[in-house]
């Protein structure tokens, strides 16, 4: 059963999910799993060590995305992973620009001719394409479908995109081997995992969920 609840800032929506939460320990055997954003994970767990009786973390957890794939991938394996970091991806998107370079269609037409300040910008793109869940192919065929008119330009840099994109993959498969971040596993973890067999799960704070997250929901 999915329950929403409504409300505006303030108006007492979050002190609702905790009396649910009290009423569920107290009258189910439910485990249960409070899913907040990042930024709230440590608020949320102090004030759930407030509110809670002290047995309340053997069958609750607040966590966000991010730790519930570590959480997972302990129980059901694969916590060891491929990490790149934030200097390891800018190379490697560089090295794949460079590569497509003679290829693009509207990103090589800058003053920039290594096109290394064209990094940062690419380095952002392609991190909220990832955690969107938006594959080179899709981004491509976007890039199709608002090709005429208008968006001419618009579609220009997201076909650069999406060859960059699908270029850097391609080294990554190549020098690290499948890399996934923990957010884009999940959905397939959750779907696999049976982690949340008898488990009340609860999502609160969130404004909007990305691509990954939103997959990750349908499965649980």
């Amino acid at each position: 059963m999915v329950k929403f609840v409504f409300g505006g800032g303030g108006s007492g929506k979050s002190e609702y999910v905790f009396t649910e939460i009290e009423r569920l320990l107290r009258e189910t055997d439910k485990k249960i799993c409070l899913i907040v954003p990042e930024q709230y994970t440590v608020s949320t767990e102090a004030k759930a060590a407030r509110r809670l009786p002290p047995s309340a973390p053997l069958r609750f957890e607040a966590t966000n995305f991010t730790r519930l794939g570590d959480s997972i991938a302990r129980v059901v394996g694969g916590l060891s992973y491929t990490h790149l970091t934030k200097g390891a991806r800018m190379l490697l998107l560089w090295r794949a620009m460079l590569s497509v370079w003679p290829s693009l269609a509207e990103l090589n037409r800058s003053d920039d001719s290594d096109g290394t300040g064209l990094i940062p910008t690419v380095f952002a793109a392609e991190g909220e394409l990832r955690r969107g869940g938006i594959t080179p192919a899709a981004l491509a065929a976007a890039a199709d479908t608002i090709a005429d008119g208008d968006s001419t330009s618009l579609s220009r840099r997201a076909y650069d995109l999406s060859l960059i994109c699908s270029a850097a993959e391609e080294l990554m498969t190549e020098e690290f081997g499948k890399v996934e971040e923990p957010v884009s596993r999940l959905p397939r973890d959750v779907a696999e995992s049976g982690y949340f067999k008898n488990t009340c799960v609860i999502l609160d704070s969130f404004y909007s969920l990305t691509g990954a997250q939103t997959a990750a929901v349908s499965e649980i």
